[in-house]
């Protein structure tokens, strides 16, 4: 951090107890990153580069966006600059969002490999489990879009992983690709989905918009 003064967040590198490397350098969510996460096709993100959340990690110190909250050295200026965490996230998205207005305010983010942590990645919450996930999950998603990408950009979104997410099932029920088991948390779709659009027709996104978080 004294030799690289543009560089106002840096993140560890992640082992979980079995010393496995887990990866911790990402990129923003946007609408784009929600249609290969709901896809889950290689070819896809090989046509869109620069989308994918969770990219290939490198053995070597580069910028990225955003790093794993879980280990990160934070110089002041940055918080003098744009202040703490935004309250509103209860859980989840949080770092990101504080990640992104660093990146708005000139601050770069890199990734540290030789600084090394264990990390056991949901071990409070049991986000990395099958079960159905916590609807504060839910919440932090929606108010990240609507912050970043406006309501339009929340419904873009939930279209883009919708179809995305279509294309996988066709792929699974055919048998061409996107047969190994599947992880994502029960209920997941119609907890996704559901959940926007309710907040939607209810004026919840409305208000959060309004109110220029």
């Amino acid at each position: 951090m004294d030799e690289h003064p543009a560089v106002g967040i840096a993140g560890s590198r992640l082992e979980n107890v079995n010393g496995v490397i887990e990866c911790s350098a990402h990129q923003f969510h946007s609408p784009r990153s929600e249609l290969l996460e709901g896809a889950g096709l290689g070819l896809l993100t090989k046509l869109l580069p620069g989308y994918e959340v969770t990219p290939p990690l490198l053995d070597r110190a580069h910028p990225c966006d955003w790093v794993s909250g879980s280990s990160m050295i934070i110089r002041r200026k940055v918080i003098e600059d744009i202040g703490t965490m935004d309250e509103g996230f209860f859980l989840y998205f949080e770092e990101v969002d504080f990640f992104q207005r660093a990146a708005r305010a000139g601050w770069q983010t890199w990734y540290v490999p030789e600084s090394v942590v264990m990390h056991i990645e949901g071990a409070s919450t049991g986000i990395k489990s099958t079960k159905r996930r916590p609807a504060y999950w839910y919440n932090s998603r929606r108010r990240y879009f609507v912050k970043h990408y406006g309501v339009s950009g929340l419904i873009l979104a939930d279209l883009l992983w919708s179809l995305g997410r279509l294309t996988f099932l066709i792929r699974r029920f055919l048998r061409l690709g996107a047969q190994g088991e599947l992880r994502d948390p029960k209920w997941l779709m119609f907890d996704l989905l559901w959940g926007d659009l309710r907040a939607t027709l209810t004026g919840q996104v409305w208000r959060l918009e309004k109110e220029k978080i």
